[in-house]
């Protein structure tokens, strides 16, 4: 289900950002994009708002493969009151980290594959 006023939206994530660098102390930019301009070029992400963060705090958000900003999506789509389903009409990113991030995982999956392919044996991948 679309998010209904994507305006009123993306003001409640501004507020809920404004708020986390003034009381959380994080010094993060942010552009946020609603509507078409939002829509994802590699068609991963049925998203309607787009979340792009800079500032000299984006490593404490990209660091751990992403976790703290894979946690602000699941905050604003629940301040947004978005079903978990819908999880994917948010997405926050920061230094082209989730394109970055697909390349290397695409690149392991592939030199997975070559190896099982030449060798015959099963590949796991360890986390």
């Amino acid at each position: 289900m679309p998010i209904a006023d994507l305006q009123e939206a993306a003001q409640k994530i501004a507020g809920f950002l404004a708020t986390l660098n003034k009381l959380g102390g994080l010094r993060l930019k942010y552009r946020i994009t609603a509507g078409d301009g939002a829509q994802d070029p590699e068609g991963m992400e049925g998203r309607q708002i787009y979340v792009e963060l800079a500032g000299p705090d984006v490593p404490l958000v990209t660091q751990n493969n992403g976790e703290l900003l894979r946690a602000l999506e699941t905050i604003a789509g629940q301040i947004l009151r978005l079903d978990q389903r819908e999880g994917d009409l948010v997405s926050f990113d920061a230094d082209n980290f989730k394109a970055l991030r697909a390349a290397e995982l695409r690149l392991q999956a592939e030199t997975a594959a070559d190896k099982v392919i030449r060798t015959g044996v099963p590949y796991a991948f360890l986390q």
